[in-house]
């Protein structure tokens, strides 16, 4: 028994699958087959044929087809919307003014003298050349004394820091009326905020209350301006309590028409 195992031990002549090892009384314990046990040619065999399907199928893929034609892909251009804007609006000869009128955190409204004020919407300036910019709104129904149109003092926009209104208009001398009451506070100087026209501080520490004499009081300021760039901005900034305004108008104040100069000329007489 010995010189059998010797011998099947010195020959390894069985195929790889029944290789193993023998125990005491010459039984074969086959051991599995693994990538680790399989021969050193086979592994590199195997390596070496992925590799060159993967190599030929690369190649397919970029070849032309026999008439010369070469896929490529496909795109859809989408063009891009240019928004039109509205043009800066012109005063026609004949026509007055340019004028405008912005019902603060309300809706439209005719006023008791028939002039259209227009609802409180956002600045756009190729949608809405008239609005608002930041800023919240509010509305009470008290009555608002002091005015033919409490409508307009009923609603306001304000803010803790600041907000603003931008118009595009005519190039010109402009009068700018700003309408307040206030509707929040009971206190002289709890509010106080200041105003300024394109950069420019034209009012400092307002204060509605103390100016207005009482709460839901109307009162107006108003303001003139000189726009050489077709562009309005009207801005309120706090100093305390918040600023807020109820309403604004903005009013061309065209030059005088000269009056034609009538030159006699004197007749004369025969003699």
């Amino acid at each position: 028994m010995q010189d059998k195992r010797q011998t099947m031990q010195d020959t390894d002549y069985r195929m790889p699958s029944e290789r193993g090892t023998l125990d005491a009384t010459g039984n074969l314990t086959r051991t599995p087959l693994t990538a680790a046990r399989l021969p050193r040619f086979l592994i590199v065999w195997l390596v070496l044929a992925v590799l060159g399907l993967y190599i030929a199928g690369a190649i397919s893929a970029g070849e032309a087809r026999p008439d010369g034609y070469v896929p490529t892909a496909t795109f859809t251009h989408t063009p891009t919307l240019t928004p039109t804007c509205l043009p800066t609006p012109t005063p026609v000869a004949g026509s007055g003014p340019y004028e405008s009128r912005i019902n603060a955190g309300g809706d439209a409204y005719t006023d008791t003298l028939g002039n259209l004020w227009l609802a409180d919407v956002a600045f756009a300036p190729c949608g809405s050349p008239v609005g608002y910019f930041l800023g919240e709104t509010s509305s009470v129904p008290n009555t608002i004394i002091n005015t033919p149109d409490p409508t307009l003092y009923r609603s306001q926009r304000y803010s803790s820091n600041n907000f603003g209104y931008r118009i595009l208009v005519p190039n010109g001398n402009y009068e700018i009326t700003l309408g307040f009451a206030e509707t929040y506070y009971s206190g002289a100087g709890a509010r106080l905020f200041n105003v300024l026209v394109n950069n420019v501080q034209r009012i400092t520490n307002l204060d509605v209350l103390a100016a207005s004499g009482g709460r839901f009081v109307a009162y107006n300021r108003t303001l003139t301006a000189t726009i050489s760039d077709n562009y309005l901005a009207i801005d309120f900034i706090s100093v305390t309590g918040g600023a807020m305004v109820s309403n604004l108008s903005v009013r061309q104040i065209l030059p005088p028409t000269p009056t034609p100069t009538i030159t006699s000329t004197p007749t004369q007489t025969g003699t």
